[in-house]
Order: structure tokens, then C-alpha cells, then sequence
């Protein structure tokens, strides 16, 4: 006689949907009868390495764990739950607990992917050198504008700059953003100037960094992080597992604890995703008081008569240079 228990149905029900190998039976049933026994724990992501992750648990342990496939994507800054393995020192990821925000960004066939998770606030790293593009500011305040994500600019380098022109001119870049609202900071992170004004803005904050290459982004992350190894235009292994690449975003703590940090070398490039034209003006956040007084409700703020915004920009209201920044990205976009 041919009894089905409980691990008999399992396997059954699995095999109706797909044909398994017993090797596989045999894993199904080991998973199940570890996993259950084991209590569920909250823990912080550090880094994604495809089927793996670094989790950290409360205590501030660092352990390896392996993901469901039902799950989407984990980045560093979520917060999930998992188990630990009674056989390793690994563990299992279960769940991810809600996001409250998610930096997200295209691949090269414009799918979203998110790159961080639970991030309060992003710092746009500028310089003297290379000289700051304003449309790609621009992206990243419209990418942190949407996803509800605090910006900061910063201004690195600042001991590179003289009493030329072309220092008032920096400044007076740097000060309209200034009056928009946007936090700025004028910093040098190899002479240490003015650190404590990042510090402060850093701190009981989960923040991200963005700009340019050769803006000095790892040297700015290098002296918050005088104990970790942080390479020009890379991450560097913090643990000693050989599989860590370079090209792995990684969540560090500051010394209090209570402050983080994600660097990433693929943020350094923020392309936006496709946004529709209304999406994207809403964006620049001095435009909206005039985006419902066009004569046209589907206006483009290009060329069409009775623009509020071409106006506004002609009277000084708005800034000219924002004004072709958004109509330069809103072209891109539409190229």
C-alpha cells in the first residue's frame, strides 16, 4: 500500500508543473525540513551578487546568503527577511520588506532596474575639473525629484579654483541652484575642507553618490571611509571572498553607525528612462508655477506661442539655462 505524506504531496505537486530529477526531489525535501526550523530574522542588505547576497543581521554581522528565484531584484539598502542554514554559516532570503524609496535606472533597452533601495538623500559631486554639464545635473535632479530622494550638490576641488573668471563663474553655476532650494556644499576632500560640513549632512542619512568621472566621487568616499580601500573608479573587495567584482554597489557604514553610504561605478552615468514630456518639465521644480498657464494644454515649452515658460525664462523668471537644459534632454528623449 502507498501511503502520500506531507513531502510525497510536495514533491508530487511540483512535478505537475515541471518534470524534476531526483537529485532535485531530494533538495526540495532537505530545504524544507531545515528551513522551517530555523527562526526568521530582519537584516540589511550590504551587496547583490546575483543569486548571492551580503546580509548584515542586527548584531552587525555579515553573513552570506542565497536568494528565492520567486524574488525580484535585491539591491543594497533593502531590508529583508531571511533564515539561516543549520548546516553553514549561510542563510536564505525569504522576503523584502517594503521600499520607501528605490533609485532606479535604464538598461541599454530601457527597462528599469533598481540600483539602491531605502536612499534619503543623493549627492551630485561636481569640480572644477572636468568643467560641470548642466543637463547632466539636470538628470539627476529630475531622477531624484521623482523618486522622492533628497538631492545634494557638491562642489569638490574647491581648492583648485583661483580669482579668475572663470572661478566667479562656477560660483554663480553652483548659487542658481542654490536659490532653487537644492543644499550645496564647497568642498576639497584631498585637503580635507570643509568635511565637516558633509559630515553633518550625512549623518542618521542613507545617501547615495553620483557625478562625473574625475570629479574626485571615490576620493570624497575614500576620506568619509578612512579604513576601507576604495580605488579610483571602483569599489574595492571589502571582504576577502574572491568573487566581489569592482562593478558591485556596496552599502558602507560611517563610524556612528547610524549613517550610510552606497557607491557604485554604474551610477556615475545616470541616462533618465523614457518620461513623458509633462513627467519631465514637472521635473525642474521653479517651472511648475507657470506649467498650467500656456495656451496650450499639451505645450512642449519649445516654441509654441504663448508658452508660460518661454515667457517666464524671457522675463527672468526662470533661468535661460535650465530652460535649454530641459528642452535639450526633452529632444534626447524623443531622438
Amino acid at each position: 500500500m502507498y501511503f502520500i505524506n506531507e513531502s510525497n504531496y510536495y514533491i508530487m505537486q511540483t512535478m505537475t508543473k515541471r518534470k524534476i530529477s531526483q537529485q532535485q526531489q531530494r533538495r526540495i525535501a532537505s530545504n524544507r525540513d531545515k528551513l522551517p526550523d530555523t527562526p526568521e530574522h530582519s537584516g540589511l542588505v550590504l551587496a547583490n551578487y546575483g543569486q548571492n547576497v551580503d546580509i548584515e543581521n542586527l548584531d552587525g554581522k555579515v553573513i552570506e546568503c542565497n536568494k528565492r528565484q520567486h524574488l525580484d531584484s535585491i539591491v543594497p539598502g533593502d531590508w529583508v527577511i531571511w533564515q539561516s542554514d543549520i548546516d553553514t554559516d549561510t542563510g536564505v532570503v525569504l522576503s523584502v520588506k517594503p521600499r520607501s524609496t528605490v533609485l532606479s535606472r535604464p538598461d541599454a533597452r530601457g527597462k528599469l532596474h533598481a540600483v539602491a533601495a531605502n536612499i534619503d538623500q543623493m549627492f551630485i559631486v561636481i569640480a572644477p575639473t572636468p568643467a560641470p554639464n548642466q543637463t547632466t545635473i539636470d538628470r539627476y535632479l529630475i531622477a531624484a525629484e521623482i523618486q522622492n530622494i533628497q538631492p545634494i550638490l557638491v562642489l569638490n576641488k574647491v581648492d583648485l579654483l583661483d580669482e579668475g573668471s572663470d572661478h566667479q563663474d562656477l560660483l554663480e553655476f553652483v548659487k542658481q541652484y542654490a536659490q532653487l532650494g537644492i543644499v550645496t556644499l564647497s568642498l576639497s576632500a584631498t585637503k580635507h575642507q570643509n568635511l565637516n560640513l558633509l559630515h553633518a549632512q550625512l549623518r542618521d542619512k542613507t545617501s547615495v553618490f553620483v557625478g562625473q568621472s574625475g570629479v574626485g566621487k571615490s576620493s570624497l568616499i575614500s576620506a568619509l571611509l578612512p579604513d576601507v580601500e576604495i580605488r579610483t573608479g571602483e569599489i574595492s573587495n571589502q571582504t576577502k571572498l574572491g568573487r566581489h567584482t569592482t562593478t558591485t554597489a556596496r552599502l558602507y557604514h560611517l563610524q556612528d553607525r547610524n549613517s550610510s553610504i552606497i557607491d557604485s561605478p554604474g551610477m556615475r552615468e545616470f541616462p533618465l528612462w523614457a518620461l513623458d514630456q509633462a513627467t519631465l518639465a514637472h521635473g525642474f521644480i521653479e517651472f511648475r508655477p507657470f506649467l498650467h498657464e500656456c495656451k496650450y494644454r499639451n505645450c512642449s515649452h519649445t516654441k509654441e506661442p504663448s508658452c508660460a515658460l518661454l515667457q517666464a525664462a524671457d522675463t527672468g523668471k526662470i533661468s535661460q539655462a535650465r530652460l535649454l537644459s530641459y528642452q535639450t534632454i526633452l529632444t534626447s528623449m524623443q531622438g
